[in-house]
């Protein structure tokens, strides 16, 4: 399969040289891909690489895009995500907080809350959890934050991600809600 310009096979061998600057042994075919489009913005698909098993996974995702060399640095391909969602198409504010989640977790361990009934099914009534939200600059109209809510279990975590003036990402973490409590009144469902 060629993916933007390159094929899953030379796609394996670039994750691999940066695994290895992580300090991860593997072979090119110990490496499996999966790949996501990106809202608003053709030309462009974000990927997961994955490789182990039985308690030593690792992954990493990065962005493709045609003709270029695969963005295998995770911070640096939201800011471009960012930059042409700014100058282009902004993509809904799920469809944002979608990408960036499969940025952010390539291991899939969290399920972002991207609707106001994923936000409902939580419950919201109950805690901070809000649905995915984008600020603008209203002069320039460039993505100025965005912010989503995944959970894990019965923890949900607040994500958000700043853009300042010349582009650079900062990603944090915002607030937290614990549905414990609430599991335990509704007779043990998260």
């Amino acid at each position: 399969m060629n993916t933007a310009g390159i094929t899953e096979r030379e796609l394996r061998e670039r994750v691999v040289a940066r695994a290895r600057d992580l300090g991860a042994v593997l072979r090119t075919d110990d490496v499996a891909l999966s790949f996501a489009d990106v809202p608003a913005t053709p030309g462009y698909r974000l990927f997961h690489a994955s490789w182990g098993a039985g308690g030593f996974e690792d992954a990493l995702s990065g962005l493709l895009h045609a003709g270029e060399e695969p963005d295998l640095l995770p911070g640096h391909a939201i800011e471009t995500l960012m930059e042409v969602w700014s100058t282009e198409s902004t993509p809904a504010a799920g469809q944002v907080a979608q990408a960036l989640a499969f940025m952010l977790d390539p291991m899939a361990r969290r399920e972002p809350l991207l609707t106001d009934d994923d936000v409902a099914a939580w419950g919201a009534g109950r805690g901070p959890v809000t649905a995915p939200a984008l600020e603008t600059d209203d002069a320039s109209g460039r993505i100025t934050r965005t912010s989503f809510w995944w959970r894990s279990g019965l923890e949900a975590q607040e994500v958000v991600v700043d853009v300042d003036a010349s582009g650079h990402v900062t990603v944090g973490g915002g607030r937290s809600s614990d549905r414990s409590a609430v599991a335990e009144a509704e007779g043990g469902r998260p």
